[in-house]
């Protein structure tokens, strides 16, 4: 008589444990972006949350659109360690772009190391200025733009300082034939060198060397047929030395 109502429990049963996994399953490696399921590795989603829209708190590449945070920290060298606001800089003085294409020029107390956060991306490079109480420049700092970097901070160096190296290339007729294959910017000082990244984009690039000991440096672009040098001296107070490099090939 109960044969049957028993047996029908018991298919119901393991049907519901078949299907019960596939209902909680958090993270999916086959998961691609906006489909709702997070994956199961960080570095390809750190969110999803079921659409590709910016601006909503995860990305369109399903990344986690955190509020961009600044803050700034005080060396002597490159390779000291990072200090107190020193004395005698009252403010920083803070320029960027946002994503709505505008522009904006921040004053702040300078408080050490304490960040401050825009609630939309910041789409250019950051830069600082470290100011005494009378407003003069005593030193500046400029941060890069990195797209998946959503806490910049300004560094600004007492002894050390950049070299921003551009980069143009053009032909025997003076036209821009895009970047050749291969290029590489390196600088060189007392038998070291350091290569840039050396993003091109039609022809052109540009990009700032790390925080670098004051002296003078040689810099180089080099393709598979042309060798451009450059001596420049590199001063201190984070000063940047632009190299404008002109390239035919």
């Amino acid at each position: 008589m109960h044969t049957r109502p028993r047996m029908r429990r018991l298919v119901l049963l393991s049907t519901l444990i078949a299907i019960l996994p596939s209902c909680f399953v958090m993270n999916d490696d086959h998961s691609s972006c906006g489909d709702g399921v997070l994956h199961s590795d960080p570095a390809v989603e750190e969110c999803d949350d079921g659409n590709t829209a910016a601006l909503d708190g995860c990305s369109p590449q399903c990344m986690l659109e955190n509020p961009t945070s600044i803050t700034w920290e005080f060396y002597t060298t490159p390779t000291s360690l990072p200090e107190a606001c020193r004395l005698g800089v009252a403010n920083i003085e803070v320029s960027y772009s946002m994503s709505d294409g505008t522009d904006h020029v921040e004053l702040f107390g300078c408080y050490a190391m304490k960040p401050y956060f825009f609630g939309a991306p910041i789409v250019t490079q950051v830069t600082g200025r470290a100011l005494d109480a009378s407003g003069a420049v005593v030193a500046t700092a400029v941060r890069a733009l990195q797209n998946i970097d959503r806490a910049r901070v300004l560094k600004f160096y007492e002894l050390a300082g950049y070299i921003h190296a551009s980069w143009e290339f053009r032909n025997a007729a003076g036209d821009n034939p895009g970047c050749p294959p291969g290029f590489t910017v390196t600088l060189y000082r007392a038998g070291k060198s350091t290569s840039l990244y050396t993003p091109c984009l039609l022809g052109k690039g540009h990009e700032y060397s790390p925080p670098l000991e004051p002296g003078d440096y040689d810099v180089t672009l080099q393709t598979a047929t042309t060798v451009t040098t450059k001596t420049v001296t590199v001063s201190p107070n984070n000063a940047v030395t632009d190299v404008p490099l002109v390239v035919t090939i």
